[in-house]
């Protein structure tokens, strides 16, 4: 097989930009060109407002839909065109890769290897997330996907258990799980200070409005907490904002929407994740998963929900934390299982979180990535 030099990589939105989907598409970009090859970034997002526009007239027509402007077929016949135009000004291209499952570069090239790296599908999402039966509309989406993703050399997934799904959905042999990642540029052993962690006795939580429901159960558990303790925690909170309601809890910080972009915020986040002696998440089915493996790598305790993907990948039991349902006692009494703790006992939590994650570096990553296509 020919050597991989030269790699289109397609992504909705700015892949220069750390916003764009978790980070992803930013540090795919950048530990490719680090590791030598020629990366040609290619945004397929166009015609931002009416996305927008069209975005809103679905949430007011139904909250619950899937439905977006990135997967409609109308959508994809303008991707189509992009691609194509990429691969004329780039002729010399030896992969393809989309980090999207809704355009496969295999619709307007079989001659170039392609790999459609993403989380998880429509379907996925209705069925597993949502919980419920498509529409109509989302039907007709899924179905266009399921062609998209069959026809891909490789579809690369973040989750071993949504690899295993999909393998049961799809009658293709091109699903793999290569690991997750973390979407970190900064070395955590140059500004984490475990014994200052356990003296601060700051709890952080990261998630927007859609965690809000878990956010008033652990307020609700520090105040508890609070209340029959002689020492005091205290929760930081990035992500969102107070809402009304939320006033009369004390010793809570909201720092809002923390943009890694900007060089003030990223440091206030990651001086967060540094100084936090608990990170927390116990939103059922999803606990924040990016969120929760960045702190494990900054040395931090999580509490964390048992939902599927997490323990697939890091097991029944874990020695960095505590599985805990959402409910006030059971998050008070998983504080109380961490922070009781000796200095000593304390640190071997830290150093066991962040032993757990430490292979997930996008250096390894990229190289299963790479390697996955020379295999056949």
């Amino acid at each position: 097989m020919k050597t991989i030099q030269e790699i289109i990589v397609y992504t909705y939105g700015d892949s220069k930009s750390a916003k764009t989907w978790s980070n992803i598409p930013f540090f795919l970009t950048t530990t490719l060109e680090e590791k030598g090859y020629i990366v040609h970034r290619i945004n397929i997002q166009r015609f931002k407002f009416v996305q927008r526009v069209f975005n809103k007239i679905c949430r007011m027509v139904n909250q619950d839909t899937g439905m977006e402007f990135q997967r409609l077929g109308l959508n994809a016949k303008l991707v189509n065109r992009i691609m194509r135009k990429s691969l004329r000004k780039f002729p010399n291209a030896d992969l393809l890769i989309s980090t999207n499952f809704s355009y496969s570069p295999s619709s307007v090239c079989t001659t170039i290897p392609s790999i459609l790296l993403c989380d998880w599908t429509l379907e996925y999402l209705i069925r597993h997330f949502k919980r419920r039966e498509p529409s109509y509309w989302e039907e007709r989406e899924i179905k266009r996907q399921d062609k998209e993703i069959e026809k891909s050399d490789y579809v690369v997934t973040l989750f071993p258990r949504i690899k295993e799904d999909m393998d049961a959905y799809y009658k293709t042999n091109n699903i793999y799980y290569l690991g997750n990642v973390l979407n970190t540029a900064i070395n955590p052993e140059n500004n984490v200070d475990i014994a200052e962690k356990y003296r601060n006795r700051k709890i952080l939580f990261i998630g927007q409005k859609k965690y809000l429901d878990s956010l008033l159960v652990i307020l609700e558990a520090i105040k508890s907490y609070n209340d029959n303790s002689t020492q005091t925690i205290n929760l930081d909170i990035i992500g969102m904002n107070s809402a009304p309601g939320m006033e009369k809890y004390e010793n809570v910080e909201y720092y809002g929407y923390l943009d890694k972009t900007d060089e003030l915020e990223r440091k206030l986040y990651y001086r967060l994740m540094s100084e936090a002696s608990i990170c927390i998440n116990t939103s059922d089915n999803w606990g924040g998963f990016s969120s929760i493996v960045e702190a494990l790598y900054f040395y931090t305790p999580v509490i964390t929900s048992r939902y599927s993907e997490f323990v697939e990948t890091f097991g029944e039991e874990i020695p960095f934390g505590v599985y805990c349902n959402n409910n006030t006692e059971e998050i008070e009494s998983a504080f109380r299982t961490i922070l009781d703790n000796d200095e000593e006992k304390y640190c071997e939590l830290c150093q066991q979180s962040h032993c757990s994650v430490e292979q997930f570096t996008w250096g390894g990553y990229v190289e299963r990535l790479i390697d996955l296509v020379g295999e056949k």
